[in-house]
């Protein structure tokens, strides 16, 4: 499918990234086990976007991990399906690890787009083979006439204040060598509205903002920074989960849990979708 299955009618982008499985585990108080603790998030998946799909313009679902099917969960928002490996955290140093049981023809396939992750640092030793498997899948995805979303995550060692002085000179180079391998580019928040700026007008394609686990509040600025910026939207996930287990141990909480979803978190992605629309105005 191309962009326009998962953009609003005003042709922004709020996403729901429901692929983040590490993440959304750690949050919700669940590890994957056997089949029934694959089950329960597999349920756990289902009323979460069976809540939040309502308001958001598409969903990124793996359904390796969360579902045997999908076409009985999506009715109101478009699907974007990652073609990458999601039930592990992945190494920033290698290559994306693809899915054995999905890709790029399985997507195009059950009309959804594309979308592959990648940390990326252009100082790397792997850069190189990075590029290479961006540009494969690229093609491929072209051949077989559906969009790719890239998520670009910067990635480097060192301390904090050496990443936050380095980061926007790798992301502007990370973006320039990327730029042609993508229909739709997620990125990181740059750090000021500068960066942002400097970001689209780099960009010939749309990109978004990427939020990861960025707290709420400070999400919710950054996002309107980017807008005002250039960018089109965002993709977003643990923003709409709690901030820890809210039985207050490691151990799931079903009630507690689908009482956030449809209270707090409903609220929270009702109030960022609506800022991404505004700001098509």
């Amino acid at each position: 499918m191309k962009l326009r299955s998962i953009a609003s009618e005003k042709g922004m982008f709020s996403l729901l990234a429901a692929d983040q499985v590490v993440p959304i585990l750690d949050r919700v108080g669940l590890q994957l086990g056997g089949s029934s603790e694959l089950n329960q998030f597999a349920s756990v998946m289902e009323r979460i976007i069976g809540q939040y799909q309502r308001t958001v313009s598409g969903v990124i679902v793996a359904p390796e991990v969360s579902f045997n099917s999908v076409e009985n969960f999506f009715t109101q928002a478009g699907v974007v399906f990652p073609l990458e490996r999601r039930n592990f955290e992945a190494d920033p140093l290698s290559v994306p690890i693809l899915s054995q049981n999905w890709g790029v023809e399985a997507t195009s396939n059950n009309y959804g787009v594309a979308k592959l992750e990648l940390f990326y640092n252009p100082e790397e030793k792997e850069v190189a083979s990075k590029k290479q498997l961006v540009a494969e899948i690229y093609d491929y995805c072209r051949h077989e006439e559906i969009d790719l979303l890239l998520e670009v995550l910067i990635y480097m060692e060192g301390t904090d204040l050496e990443y936050s002085q380095r980061f926007p000179e790798l992301q502007l180079q990370a973006v320039q060598e990327l730029r042609s391998l993508c229909s739709l580019m997620a990125l990181e928040y740059p750090l000021s509205a500068l960066g942002a700026v400097t970001v689209t007008a780099e960009l010939d394609v749309p990109w978004i903002l990427t939020m990861r686990d960025t707290p709420y509040e400070l999400a919710k600025e950054q996002l309107r920074t980017v807008l005002e910026s250039g960018a089109r939207g965002f993709m977003a996930m643990e923003q709409f989960l709690p901030e820890k287990p809210l039985s207050g141990s490691a151990q799931f909480d079903g009630q507690k849990l689908h009482t956030f979803i449809e209270t707090t978190g409903r609220d929270r992605v009702v109030e960022l979708s609506r800022i991404v629309e505004e700001a098509a105005q």
